[in-house]
């Protein structure tokens, strides 16, 4: 018979309308996939799917599979007395070869060595009742029955996404329910997707977040309750549940989220993705379900004696010293002490090596909604002073800048990043927390014994980390060497104070002890990594500090300038070496630090810094260097000499000051520190030392 697009678009509306009687009686088992070999006997099976919203029974009620050959009537040719099969579950009935794909994709698997081909009918029935027909019982299609590319004979077919009933009445054109999985059985994923049940997919281009839009949904079909969903990473926008929704099985990837989940009904299985690849540092975690042990998931492999490959912490604020808990703190051992499942609200610290295996990990069970409370926030007189670690309790980002948080002491969420900055360290966050996201907060004192409570209503999409987000007026530093750097911020807020306020956010280290740090000190030598000050003022002074971690040549330089920060000179005065730098006019300044040196050597100006402030020479001439190129400054636009000399005096190169506002020079020689000595004609005399790096 022939079938039109129109044809096949109102079968799909009737199968529809006709599953929710279905569901209602409990009867329904269909063939969501069927392969037939292109070379020889194997592979030759069928997956049998439950499409109805409760568990089948085979000992009350058999699966029967009836094959017509050559367009006979169909008789009996399997049948299954025992066992059951779960809502939304499949099972893969088929020749020898294909059990272990149907048990690697987690379905049960039964041996029936079918002998069916391409032209044979096939009928499964539960019990008494028919449920399904493949094909068109009592007529021989010759080789096939085929349409629009798919054919019952040497392919592997599959079941269109959104059809969820059985066809009781057959069909000559298999491409009304099926769709070509592979036309090579015997190849190479010829057997792709025995044992996965039917699935619905939200579209990466989805025009809207409507969960009930069916053009948001991949074939234009919105799930029933038995169907499994998977909401992939990368959508353009992703899914908002506005009013009650149900499905069977759920999986949300790696930075994909899900909003309304408590109007949500899952049947099935939740399952949340994180991809924490192999080596690649510590991480920052919270669970978006409820109740998963922690031993025995994907993120602990079972005890009692753990692999040294991994490592799982809880933080303990109120520890004298050190605040990490390790799952395994008695060697390799489950500690005892350890919480059994993940907390809800509760941060936690992990890194895993190459030799651990997982790369994707499951948070699977009950999805958490509605409002939850962060466990007991505390703040104590070790050395931790009021940092907790808490996380993200939701299946999707949160808006931080929209949460209430005044019993904390700042604005800010603290975000481990280990590839932050080219080395790692912290993001200091007030826009969006991503799922699955463990992050420090600063509690006040008077605060100790208090919960944060997260809410639905600061739920959003999204989840990149995102800096600073509502800012404009900000100059931002960069500090490092030839492998790594840290960032510093100073920002222009006009309801903050030069004291630190919640406006400010503290400097917290890097778990890396090898990586330089940079921070502002507050007018109350508070370490900040975001310094917020209420204007800019030409004789300001902000004062800087660095962390040193070995003996090197390290640099400092402008990473953004944006706002009332433009068009201003930024000087970084030297402490140690007398040297002041115009940083707006330089790639960067080149130093070299030792581990003994006063770390807060350095003060950042906007204007130039005369004798009579600090002892260093007059700002007519500025001596400064970037790699090999040495630059002079001459405000006053003399001339004269310059000579460059080595440590030990001895000269190395002279030329002429040429009158010009701003002179580069290229100096090539060895990487070391050298003296640029400059005399002017009208007698005024500056030195400086440089660093020259090629």
């Amino acid at each position: 018979k022939l079938i039109t697009t129109k044809t096949k678009l109102m079968k799909k509306i009737y199968l529809m309308i006709v599953m929710l009687a279905l569901v209602g009686v409990g009867y329904g088992q269909i063939i969501s996939q069927y392969i037939e070999t292109n070379s020889g006997t194997f592979p030759k099976g069928i997956e049998i799917w439950n499409n109805t919203s409760g568990t089948l029974d085979f000992s009350t009620n058999n699966l029967v599979i009836l094959k017509g050959v050559n367009g006979a009537v169909p008789v009996d040719d399997f049948t299954l007395e025992s066992g059951t099969l779960l809502s939304g579950g499949v099972l893969v009935i088929g020749t020898s070869d294909m059990e272990a794909t149907a048990v690697a994709n987690g379905a049960s698997f039964i041996l029936k060595p079918f002998t069916f081909n391409g032209d044979d009918a096939l009928e499964v029935k539960y019990g008494a009742a028919k449920t399904d027909v493949f094909g068109t019982p009592g007529v021989d299609p010759g080789p096939a029955w085929s349409g629009n590319g798919v054919s019952t004979a040497n392919q592997n077919i599959q079941l269109e996404a959104g059809l969820i009933i059985g066809d009781t009445d057959g069909w000559s054109d298999p491409s009304v329910r099926f769709k070509t999985v592979s036309t090579d059985p015997i190849g190479t994923g010829g057997q792709d997707g025995f044992g996965i049940a039917p699935i619905c997919i939200w579209k990466t281009d989805a025009s809207s977040n409507d969960w009930v839009t069916g053009s948001n949904w991949e074939d234009g079909i919105i799930p029933a309750s038995v169907v499994n969903i998977n909401i992939p990473v990368g959508a353009t926008n992703y899914p908002t549940i506005s009013a009650s929704a149900s499905c069977n099985n759920i999986t949300i990837e790696d930075g994909a989220t899900l909003l309304g989940a408590e109007n949500l009904t899952v049947n099935g299985t939740f399952t949340m993705q994180k991809t924490i690849a192999n080596n690649d540092g510590w991480h920052l975690l919270s669970s978006p379900v409820s109740n998963l042990n922690i031993l025995g998931s994907d993120f602990v492999p079972a005890g009692p004696t753990l692999p040294t490959s991994f490592d799982f912490y809880s933080f303990d604020e109120t520890a004298a010293t050190f605040p990490w808990i390790n799952i395994r703190a008695a060697g390799n051992t489950v500690n005892g002490n350890f919480e059994t499942s993940f907390t809800n609200g509760k941060g936690y610290l992990v890194a895993y090596s190459s030799s651990y295996g997982n790369t994707t990990f499951d948070f699977t069970g009950t999805l958490n909604t509605g409002s939850i409370s962060s466990p007991t926030l505390t703040y104590s007189s070790g050395a931790q002073l009021g940092a907790n670690l808490i996380g993200n309790p939701y299946p999707s980002a949160i808006n931080w800048s929209s949460a209430t948080k005044t019993q904390f002491i700042d604005n800010y969420a603290y975000i481990y990043n280990e590839v932050k900055s080219g080395g790692a360290g912290y993001e200091y966050v007030i826009g969006t927390i991503a799922a699955n996201q463990g992050f420090v907060v600063l509690l006040k004192s008077a605060n100790h014994g208090q919960t944060f409570g997260f809410t639905s209503a600061i739920q959003t999409h999204g989840g990149s980390f995102l800096k600073n987000t509502d800012i404009t007026d900000k100059l931002s530093l960069k500090y490092g060497n030839s492998s790594n750097y840290d960032e510093l911020n100073i920002i222009i807020n006009d309801a903050s104070s030069i004291v630190r306020d919640r406006n400010d956010a503290i400097k917290f280290f890097s778990f890396d002890a090898g990586i330089p740090q940079v921070y502002s000190l507050s007018s109350d030598e508070s370490l900040l990594a975001i310094n917020s000050i209420p204007s800019i003022e030409d004789n300001m002074k902000i004062h800087l500090g660095i962390y040193v971690p070995k003996d090197n040549y390290y640099y400092i330089s402008l990473d953004e300038v944006d706002g009332k920060f433009m068009g201003k000179d930024i000087f970084l005065e030297d402490k140690l070496t007398g040297n002041q730098i115009l940083l707006t006019e330089v790639d960067s300044y080149q130093f070299e630090a030792s581990l003994i040196d006063d770390p807060n050597r350095f003060i950042l100006h906007f204007s130039p810094v005369g004798i009579n402030e600090s002892g260093l020479p007059n700002s007519n001439i500025q001596i400064y260097s970037s790699e090999n190129t040495v630059y002079i400054i001459n405000n006053k636009n003399v001339k004269g000499d310059i000579e460059i000399v080595n440590m030990i005096g001895q000269k190395l190169a002279s030329f002429s000051l040429d009158g010009t506002s701003k002179q580069a020079i290229n100096f090539t020689a060895q990487t070391g520190l050298y003296i640029v000595n400059v005399k002017t004609d009208d007698g005024y005399i500056s030195s400086q030392k440089i660093i020259i790096s090629k």
